[in-house]
């Protein structure tokens, strides 16, 4: 089975390249593509072909590249980790046979973290509030319409800083800053939308936005909220949601239509689901019920990362 991963400097193409690699029982040859030259990223000596894309090229000569490789490599899978790439090649549909994606639309809602927020407020379910006026607020969060990660999220305390105007933009919302435990939930679907598996994650260190140290925990009230949320969403194949959870309840901050930085985690507590997604969505083969699979979790292990190294000699 021939993969290529687009971007394999992020985080999520490294998660993507370490669950690949741990499946023993496939013929897997990983490409892979980046800006960066040889060497200096690390996914670049993950992959078995890599090949340096010339920063230079507009959208329409990337897409043409990404297809040029994809022809004469006999690509059967392609994944994108990073949401305005991924937006480009659903547009394109030049991938749709080789790439497992929601429709347009439901990628558009969550791209945007504003109109996610207001779609799951309609599901009956609770968001941190929207403020257009901060008067009478202690703390705010303003955040990027569109953003990856922590990027473009700034918690202003109203007590220190009285002036949030250089802040604020047409681009950004603001919302009520909500404390509490952070989960994120690893969500795998089957090719009709429905979730196979739902593993949510106490995120207990973060550094910069990734989790460094997680704890996999059965939450079912974290789970059910996870199906109330796929059942109006059809989103296939590998995503995550992020709440944030407190004695008053549970908060909804963002879904994300692709594989986490952090997803291997759930991975590593027993088991692989990436393999599962390959036989599912590359080979069609039929797979078990969400029960089947649950039981498969080591619930209330501790998950934790750190940083390797790589050498490469030109």
């Amino acid at each position: 089975m021939n993969i290529l991963i687009t971007q394999v400097s992020k985080f999520g193409a490294l998660c993507w390249i370490k669950c690949l690699k741990r499946i023993s029982n496939m013929h897997i040859v990983l490409y892979g593509i980046d800006i960066c030259a040889k060497g200096e990223c690390a996914g670049s000596q993950l992959v078995d072909y890599y090949f340096e894309v010339d920063s230079t090229l507009n959208k329409e000569q990337y897409l043409d590249y990404i297809e040029n490789i994809c022809s004469t490599s006999q690509i059967d899978l392609l994944l994108s980790v990073m949401d305005n790439e991924l937006s480009c090649l659903i547009q394109s549909k030049r991938f749709d046979k080789i790439m497992f994606c929601p429709t347009l639309d439901i990628f558009s809602i969550f791209h945007d973290k504003f109109i996610a927020s207001k779609e799951i407020q309609k599901l009956g379910l609770d968001i941190p509030p929207i403020i257009e006026n901060p008067f009478g607020e202690h703390k705010v969060i303003i955040r990027d319409r569109i953003g990856i990660g922590s990027r473009g999220i700034y918690i202003i305390d109203l007590e220190k800083e009285q002036y949030i105007e250089n802040r604020f933009q047409k681009s950004r919302f603001m919302q009520q800053y909500i404390s509490g435990d952070e989960y994120t939930v690893d969500v795998f679907n089957d090719k009709g939308g429905k979730p196979v598996v739902i593993v949510p994650r106490k995120r207990l260190e973060i550094r910069q936005g990734i989790s460094f140290i997680s704890e996999i925990v059965q939450d079912d009230e974290l789970i059910e909220i996870c199906k109330k949320i796929y059942s109006s969403f059809k989103i296939p194949g590998i995503s995550n949601i992020q709440f944030i959870k407190n004695d008053s309840g549970i908060y909804f901050i963002e879904l994300n239509t692709r594989i986490g930085g952090t997803t291997i985690a759930s991975v590593l507590s027993g088991f692989n689901f990436i393999e599962l997604y390959l036989q599912h969505f590359v080979q069609n083969k039929k797979i078990e019920s969400f029960p089947f699979y649950q039981n498969l979790f080591a619930w209330g292990s501790i998950i934790s990362r750190d940083y390797e190294e790589y050498i490469y000699l030109a």
